[in-house]
């Protein structure tokens, strides 16, 4: 994972994981393990805060100050540091590498009947050189590999783009590439969505296009966290940026990486366990039918990948029934929340809708790198390098030499022995699917006949009876502390257009879902003027260095939008697990089919 050597001008304990220093230290007494680390100015200085355990109730914080005594507990942490999952990832990636020139350079010789010993003997000196350069860190030759496809972009016609499948490039985290010495770093870029809105497909996408580790505000040790390291590969949960404030026990802020570029959260729909801000908002929407039938499976699965049988909806119709209810308006105030924010205070806002990216990935992706990369000195936002757009086609898959540079973007290796079937390999990490089957996954859960009638009706009225501009629930002035998220039971509104109108949801008035099914261009359905452009943002001074902290969005900081007691938030974890069993009999599920 690591090469034993470490930079110079870098301390041997940074490269000493958290999970893997305390899981030394649990066979360790408090006193051994205090004495241990505090034999060494770093360990006392970063490591033992870690495992001091919190003042009891009856000593307050002013006595347990002046006698200075401290309590330390020294257990297993649950969850491994991100540094340590992601070198694993990389690991496994380059095997897949060495597995994959072995493959073609087996294929060519199975063509030649009088392959002998001398041609096996090549695989075996060829193979490793050709998949990796020897002696570097993988976090060192993640980087090294970046900046070669950046040097080589820039060669006309364009050559050596792409070297390997987006599967198998190697990942980074951003403080790996930012300036060490840096004084001032930009706040992150918020990826908010409302949950089951396909947060993880785009962060899935963007890190394959930036070869950049996204973050999350979320907690690691939770299961569904777990399982987006595990089984999506998203190493970046509960990282954030280096401001941030720790709610909980469970944060990385002494071994993980102090910065990232790009960082998922719920919020206001729930808190995070970090206090961050955010310099620009990525506002991922999701039609309401379909997200909150997937919450709802998120809900009672406890996963990101299986539903419950149908059966299971019969059963608990009334429950479904009130978080229907209730998600709905959590829905609206969400959206509206980010749409008024970012309005009133300034901060570049863009709206993707999911429906959008799945039926034009190509598309979707140019406008959000154009948003991530807006460059100072350019004119036009909408324009975006020939290297992003070479990114985005090589990660989808597409073919290369529609490329608007003409040029042939060719593997180096291309002219290796065996390299003729590496197109098999070069299919991307996301190919778009195809436009019937992008369509079948637009409003799939209102073709299972999931909602009544009456629901139906009901959703929208309660769609048109919530505030379009949400300055009830905001308040008149930019403190966020303002918002009142939680009273969910009076909007009502003398405007007729509702979210899902603007949004193109509305299922009477605009035949949602068959309206995407019907268009080429998806952009003149609804009518909210963000999704054919960012908020206006033109001042350029807005983006100047020196001015770039002034508009900043925080995030998980003010009260949630659901109330405390909602039944239909993190609440329903307790509810599964009475109706469970504490999830001993879990209920029925099937794996979930996105074509269907």
């Amino acid at each position: 994972m690591r090469t034993s050597t470490c930079r110079s001008n870098q301390n041997a304990g940074d490269y000493l994981g958290r999970y893997t220093l305390s899981v030394v230290l649990s066979y360790l007494s408090e006193a051994e393990g205090t004495a241990f680390l505090i034999t060494n100015r770093l360990f006392c200085r970063k490591v033992l805060p870690i495992f001091e355990l919190p003042p009891q109730n009856n000593i307050n914080r002013t006595e347990l100050s002046k006698s200075k005594t401290r309590r330390h507990a020294f257990a297993t942490f649950p969850v491994e540091d991100p540094a340590v999952l992601l070198a694993r990832l990389n690991t496994r990636r380059l095997r897949k590498r060495i597995r994959c020139i072995q493959l073609c350079m087996t294929r060519e010789h199975d063509t030649n009947m009088n392959m002998n010993m001398n041609m096996r003997t090549d695989m075996h000196t060829t193979v490793l050189p050709a998949s990796y350069k020897r002696g570097l860190s993988t976090e060192d030759l993640a980087t090294e590999e970046w900046d070669q496809q950046e040097e080589l972009s820039t060669i006309r016609p364009p050559v050596g783009l792409p070297v390997w499948p987006a599967p198998l490039e190697l990942l980074r985290f951003a403080s790996m590439h930012k300036p060490q010495n840096q004084r001032h770093r930009r706040p992150p870029v918020l990826l908010a969505s409302y949950p089951r809105s396909g947060n993880t497909l785009l962060r899935t996408l963007l890190e394959s296009l930036t070869s950049t580790v996204t973050g999350s505000d979320t907690r690691p040790n939770r299961t569904l966290s777990q399982s987006l390291v595990k089984d999506y590969g998203l190493m970046g949960e509960g990282l954030a940026t280096i401001q941030s404030t720790t709610i909980n026990d469970t944060n990385h802020s002494h071994f993980a990486p102090s910065y990232m570029d790009i960082v998922k959260t719920h919020f206001p729909e729930r808190k995070g366990c970090l206090r961050f801000s955010g310099r620009s908002v990525i506002l991922l929407v999701r039609n309401p039918f379909d997200a909150i039938d997937s919450y709802w499976n998120l809900c009672l699965t406890n996963t990101h990948s299986d539903r419950v049988t149908d059966t299971i909806y019969d059963t608990y119709k009334d429950k479904f029934h009130g978080l229907v209810s209730n998600e709905i308006k959590v829905w609206c105030q969400f959206h509206h929340y980010y749409i008024s924010r970012c309005s009133q205070d300034n901060i570049p806002l863009l709206l993707v809708r999911y429906e959008d990216l799945v039926l034009n990935m190509d598309q979707q992706l140019t406008r959000i790198l154009s948003f991530i990369h807006f460059d100072n000195d350019n004119q036009n936002k909408n324009v975006l390098s020939a290297f992003w757009r070479g990114r985005i086609r090589h990660v989808l898959g597409l073919d290369e030499q529609n490329d608007d540079t003409n040029g042939k973007h060719q593997n180096p290796q291309s002219n290796s022995s065996g390299h003729k079937h590496w197109k098999a390999w070069n299919t991307g990490a996301y190919q778009q699917p195809s436009k019937a089957s992008a369509i079948s996954m637009i409003g799939k859960s209102l073709r299972k006949g999931r909602y009544s009638d009456e629901e139906l009706k009901e959703i929208h009225q309660i769609a048109e009876s919530c505030y379009t501009d949400a300055t009830r629930n905001i308040g008149a002035t930019n403190d966020p502390e303002n918002y009142e998220g939680g009273d969910n039971d009076d909007c009502d509104s003398g405007k007729t257009k509702s979210l899902l109108q603007e949004f193109g949801y509305d299922i009477f008035d605009q035949g949602f879902p068959n309206n995407f099914s019907s268009h080429e261009d998806n952009t003149d359905i609804g009518s909210c003027q963000f999704l054919e452009k960012t908020t206006d943002n033109s001042n350029k001074d807005a983006f100047k260095k020196e001015e770039f902290q002034k508009s900043v969005l925080k995030v998980n900081t003010g009260p949630e939008i659901r109330t405390p007691l909602d039944p239909y938030g993190r609440a329903m974890t307790a509810w599964r697990k009475d109706q469970t069993e504490n999830d001993a009999m879990p209920f029925p599920r099937v794996k979930r089919d996105h074509n269907k």
